[in-house]
């Protein structure tokens, strides 16, 4: 049946683009902190 297959795909595709979106929100993560980081250290050494 062409549309099971149809389905299956969708739900895949679904949940390929919530671990995408996962993995960006970690990376954006892992990014934002290090800046913060760096933005915090000159004005305390002033």
């Amino acid at each position: 049946n062409p549309q099971v297959v149809y389905d299956k795909a969708e739900e895949m595709a679904a949940k390929y683009r919530e671990q995408v979106l996962a993995a960006q929100q970690q990376q954006s993560i892992a990014v934002t902190i290090p800046e913060v980081e760096l933005e915090e250290l000159p004005s305390a050494v002033e």
